[in-house]
């Protein structure tokens, strides 16, 4: 009989600081088991080891350190124990400790720009009402309460749900109600006048944050907005991540619909504690979202949109009761998700649409939606197209060797000139460098001819004469390897310098080569030039953010004076909004999805062209 011990079937890790335990199979890779008790490792990739950003610091147990970690972790932070927690195996019970906390930042996801005017008029109405009851007159409740109500032609639908609601005291003759009504139904009856209380929610399900307005239906306004980072991310930054995810896991897709159900309801309950309403008092929900997170939300399948021709299961509108998802609303609430257009435009880009008027006026619009997915619209009132095109995470600083979201922490403004100078978010030390950043720098360099037009970075030794000597020593080659230093090693958060790799600017030519390149398809569809647009519209957190300056120069968007460039922060966070106040604007997005000519980019090899001619940065700074 063998001495050696049989490997063990299940192992315990703990998480600190705050201790939490959790018992998994052998083999599990600590990312995974971050991901059992609901702790937050950032994972762009998914868990693959491209991102790079999965750090934890591991002080017991775990497999030997992997070829990926030996390469990009630094001798300092292989000192420390620091590893990347999806190449961390246990087959023992292990302890490590979170390194970092990403924390949503509510500055920038809340800006939205200014909010368009808009006449109260949404489908909740609260009407007071004194019921006259006779004694022993026939008929029930039920049909005596729709009666206090205001003619309409074809009555009032009434929803059974309310009646528990009702008691002899709440009833009783003489006593004044609120009748409240969604449209033709009757959901709810309150005691005394509440009419002045009369709120709803509009929620923009983004990839990467879930943001959330309190709207005051009786006046069209906003009393607060919040954002919650959606948990989705840790199975992968961009939205093909999670679909892969989704197909080859059996509960994967009922695990992301968890993530964002649950995440909704945190943003509705924190919406409700900083405008100080009550949860009763909400009555109405709007939401928009890209095709994948509207299917997530409902869990429907995702296959379809992993695959060609990526057709969307389903694209109207889905009108549902929050709290029969587990959403902590009455259930008096009524919730709609407005339509999509495509499989990859989706509630998100008519919400934009709604918010820019875009198809209200006559001026030439190209308006982007700057993200993981690029979507592009352009056109008028008379006609306008729609395109999306997979500009992959780096915007969002990942797959960038010093790349990060835009958090405390992140350098979001770079300027080079006779010394290079960098923003960080929330002062102190950087930690690294988010989207802004990196067009920002990359646009410095152009100007001085340290990166030449197809993206290359050039050697030391090959600079021209007049860049200046606070930029030309911060420029290194070693063997392929070329990269620019933004801040030296002892200036940083982590005691490494912050670069700008020649791979990043690699991955900065994709990214900006798939965006720039649709809204140059869309022109050429339509048979217009640069020279025609009268405004460009830059929507999305990302977009509000970025200077256009920077945008122009790398190519990002179309040479154009920048008084024609406006950045309107999260326009599908407006255009839901626009439409729980108004049910002019609610019959508007299903307008908007019907009028839309969607261009598929996929396997046409013209847009190919257009994108690989759109990598390339413009040769000079262009005339503003």
């Amino acid at each position: 009989m063998s001495d050696t011990a049989k490997p063990a079937a299940t192992v315990r890790i703990t998480f600190l600081p705050r201790g939490e335990e959790v018992t998994c199979p052998a083999g599990t890779s600590l990312l995974d088991a971050a991901r059992r008790l609901d702790l937050h490792i950032e994972a762009a990739c998914g868990g693959n080891a491209l991102c790079k950003k999965c750090k934890v610091q591991v002080l017991e147990g775990g497999n030997a350190l992997t070829p990926v970690e030996r390469e990009y972790l630094t001798a300092a932070e292989l000192q420390r124990g620091i590893r990347l927690s999806c190449r961390v195996e246990c087959f023992a019970d292990a302890r490590a400790e979170l390194v970092s906390v990403e924390v949503v930042s509510l500055a920038k996801l809340r800006r939205f720009g200014k909010e368009r005017a808009v006449q109260a008029d949404s489908d909740v109405a609260k009407h007071p009402a004194t019921l006259a009851l006779t004694p022993g007159e026939p008929g029930p409740l039920c049909r005596k309460i729709p009666e206090a109500l205001p003619a309409r032609p074809g009555g009032y639908r009434v929803d059974q749900d309310f009646l528990r609601t009702l008691s002899p005291d709440l009833v009783k003759e003489g006593a004044l109600l609120t009748l409240v009504t969604v449209g033709d139904e009757l959901v709810g009856v309150e005691a005394g006048d509440t009419r002045e209380a009369c709120y709803g929610i509009a929620v923009d399900i983004g990839s990467t944050t879930i943001a959330g307005y309190l709207v005051d239906l009786n006046r069209g306004i906003t009393v607060t907005s919040t954002a919650v980072s959606n948990s989705q991310k840790e199975y992968g930054h961009d939205i093909m991540t999670r679909i892969a995810h989704c197909m080859r896991d059996p509960e994967g897709l009922a695990t992301l619909h968890g993530r964002t159900v649950e995440d909704v309801g945190i943003l509705v309950k924190d919406l409700s504690r900083r405008g100080r309403v009550p949860l009763d008092r909400i009555y109405r929900m709007t939401l928009v979202g890209n095709p994948a997170m509207h299917h997530l939300f409902f869990r429907l399948p995702v296959q379809s949109l992993g695959l060609a021709p990526f057709v969307p299961l389903y694209r109207d509108r889905v009108d549902f009761r929050p709290a029969a998802m587990g959403i902590e609303l009455p259930s008096a609430c009524r919730a709609t998700f407005l339509p999509a257009i495509s499989g990859f435009v989706g509630a998100d880009i008519v919400g934009m649409i709604l918010a820019t008027g875009l198809v209200e006026g006559d001026a030439l619009t190209l308006a982007v939606d700057i993200g993981t997915n690029g979507e592009s619209v352009l056109g008028t009132r008379e006609r306008f197209l729609c395109c999306s095109a997979p500009a992959g995470p780096a915007f969002e600083g990942a797959q960038i060797r010093d790349g990060m979201r835009a958090v405390k922490g992140a350098i979001d403004r770079v300027d080079v000139g006779e010394r290079v100078t960098a923003r960080v978010i929330g002062g102190g030390k950087a930690e690294g460098i988010c989207g802004s950043g990196l067009i920002d720098a990359v646009a410095g360099l152009l100007d001085y001819g340290v990166i030449d037009p197809t993206g290359r970075l050039q050697d030391p030794a090959d600079l021209p004469g007049s860049v200046p000597a606070a930029v030309r020593s911060r420029v290194h080659l070693e063997g392929e390897d070329r990269w620019v230093e933004l801040v030296p090693a002892e200036a940083t958060a982590h005691g490494r310098p912050i670069v700008v790799s020649q791979a990043d600017v690699r991955q900065l030519q994709l990214a900006k080569g798939a965006i720039a390149g649709s809204g140059r398809y869309l022109m050429q569809r339509l048979g217009v030039g640069p020279g025609n647009l009268e405004q460009v519209v830059l929507a999305g957190a990302f977009g509000s953010f970025v200077r256009a300056e920077s945008a122009i120069r790398i190519g990002l968007i179309p040479a154009v004076p920048l008084k024609k460039v406006r950045g309107v922060g999260n326009a599908a966070g407006a255009g839901a909004r626009l439409a729980l106040a108004s049910r002019e604007y609610l019959q508007k997005a299903e307008a908007i999805q019907q009028q839309a000519e969607y261009v598929e980019l996929a396997g046409h090899d013209d847009f190919m062209e257009v994108f690989v001619e759109a990598m390339n940065f413009p040769p000079a700074p262009p005339p503003l």
